[in-house]
């Protein structure tokens, strides 16, 4: 490709997989017994603890004295590949460190050749985890590759998967009842509690402010938060991805780039065609290399939205890189995926291109809109049960615990604004007759057509509740006791005429009619109660209705 070794070398100085280029060491007789490290990246020395100086030109039986079985059989590989050629991969757990990884031999020349360790400790514990509590909640924090926070409403940590412990350095007894904002960097406090603030209303999706590891390391990240429910509590599930940029090597350690998981691209900047691909990119998007070189992603449908690349374009050329930009992609099959894109800008000789490193979190996405569908279902869970706990079964209506809260409501409502209100009760006459006669289906379906027409009558303002039994109330706001009869009346006459069930059952209805003039409620329930057996007295199916002692306001209802 023609990229130059000081282009690689830098790239290999900053790539987070552990890197090594290593000679064979032979007896006597050619048979490898060891090797010794020629040259390792930062990364190779935060993994095994020591320092480039202390671990050139020496063996590593002479490093790691109590690994000589894995020295045996990992030496034999080795002479296999610098023998044949090609590569040898392979994963091991590494008792010293505790980790597991995916370990890549590539042979570059006579007795010397690469190591790639790629640390896949987190996608095996993932992997267990997954097989034994698959529907286990706690499991699967857990086991995704991102840091996962569950907060109470105030921003308090009540529980934190294990890439949160193994990343920050904390245990979940040091962050439990801890505020999250704690965990970013102090001169960033006040810009965390803003953005924190203005997620949970939704007027911001994403918060970059990079995660401090206890040791005062920071780590970047994209943060999205999602309200839910735990343990029966509303909660806020803060969910932070780790976009630490994966980098390139240089030219004869090329193979650090065409062999790393994450998907990984080289593009020029003005039109976006393909300078190299990696093997991750082209295994997910389901074409060759030379399918994708001299293409852009435009023209191959790789990218859907001309206008995404035009926007990230315009960023990258004003900050020289992008992160956590969120895109769709098509593979060359049609299957659309989520990528998380971030991008840089890099010189290579005299010209300008992109490096491009996309992480799949389709199926995070997907989690995340599985939690948001189960948040909706209990908010529609928690509307009807609400609705039940004021409602009457049988007839629908108000029940008798909310009509009494009711009129206490409206009752210091018409005070304060010197309005009338009126309040109406009515009571079927003999319905035990019907109940008795055609039995307690039949009657309640006498009750349930009562209360149909009752609410018909009513405008929304008004509320209308069963009082008990047969015996029905009805409130007024901004209501007269003249209004408030011709009210009655009109539902007295709809029932009067109203055939009930296929047996033509008929039935009448009396009914008290009591305008609000400052007293108790109780006293105010008790008037009109007198008015609907005054009613019952002068021989049922009629209307009876006080004369208020006084007005309290002069407001009359305009739809009667």
């Amino acid at each position: 490709m023609g990229h130059s070794e000081g282009f690689y070398h830098f790239i290999v100085d900053r790539m987070i997989n552990a890197f090594a280029y290593s000679r064979i060491i032979t007896d006597e007789t050619g048979n490898a017994i060891d090797y010794e490290l020629l040259e390792v990246n930062p990364a190779f020395e935060e993994l095994t603890g020591y320092k480039s100086s202390e671990i050139v030109n020496c063996s590593f039986s002479l490093l790691f004295p109590d690994q000589r079985d894995f020295i045996s059989t990992w030496v034999n590989r080795l002479q296999k590949v610098c023998q044949n050629g090609g590569r040898e991969a392979f994963e091991y757990y590494w008792a010293p460190l505790r980790r597991w990884f995916y370990i890549t031999a590539y042979n570059v020349e006579t007795h010397h050749f690469i190591t790639i360790f790629s640390d896949i400790s987190c996608l095996k514990k993932t992997e267990s985890a997954i097989r034994e509590e698959r529907r286990n909640f706690s499991t699967f924090f857990d086991s995704i590759d991102a840091f996962v926070f569950v907060l109470d409403t105030n921003g308090c940590i009540k529980y934190v998967n294990r890439t949160v412990l193994d990343g920050l350095g904390y245990s979940r007894e040091e962050l439990k009842n801890t505020h999250v904002w704690l965990l970013y960097p102090r001169e960033q406090h006040k810009e965390f509690r803003r953005i924190f603030s203005a997620m949970i209303r939704g007027r911001e999706k994403y918060c970059t402010i990079p995660l401090q590891h206890k040791n005062g390391a920071q780590i970047p990240v994209e943060s999205r938060i999602v309200k839910g429910i735990w343990s029966g509590e509303e909660v806020f599930f803060a969910v932070s991805k780790d976009i630490s940029d994966l980098m390139l090597s240089e030219q004869k350690f090329s193979h650090a780039f065409h062999f790393n998981p994450t998907l990984m691209s080289i593009s020029s900047l003005e039109d976006g065609y393909y300078f190299d691909v990696n093997e991750s990119y082209c295994r997910k998007f389901e074409y060759t290399r030379d399918e994708l070189i001299g293409h852009s992603s435009l023209e191959l449908g790789i990218l859907l939205d001309a206008g995404q690349r035009d926007r990230a374009k315009q960023i990258i050329t004003a900050e020289g890189k992008l992160v956590n930009y969120e895109i769709i992609l098509r593979t060359k099959t049609g299957k659309e995926l989520i990528g998380l894109c971030s991008v840089k800008c890099i010189r290579i000789g005299s010209k300008d291109y992109l490096l491009t490193m996309i992480n799949d979190i389709t199926e995070i996405r997907a989690m995340q809109k599985a939690m948001e569908e189960k948040n909706r279902q209990l908010e529609k869970l928690n509307r009807m049960l609400v609705t039940q706990a004021v409602t009457d079964d049988l007839t629908g209506l108000y029940n008798h615990r909310y009509i009494f809260a009711s009129l206490e409501k409206e009752m210091g409502r018409a005070e304060r604004y010197r309005q009338p209100l009126t309040i109406i009760m009515l009571d079927l006459d003999h319905f035990k007759e019907v109940n008795d006669r055609f039995g307690h289906p039949a009657g309640d379906k006498v009750l349930a057509t009562v209360a149909a027409i009752i609410r018909s009558s009513l405008r929304e303002t008004d509320i209308a509740g069963r009082f008990g039994g047969d015996e029905f109330m009805i409130i007024l706001p901004h209501t007269g006791v003249a209004e408030g009869q011709i009210v009655a009346e009109r539902i007295r006459y709809e029932i009067e005429q109203c055939p009930f069930t296929s047996q033509n059952i008929r039935i009448t209805m009396s009914i008290g009619v009591c305008e609000y003039a400052g007293e108790e409620l109780d006293q105010l329930v008790t008037q009109v109660d007198e008015l609907l057996y005054l009613a019952k007295n002068k021989g049922r199916n009629r209307t009876e209705a006080n004369v208020p002692r006084c007005k309290l306001g002069t407001l009359y209802r305009q739809d009667f």
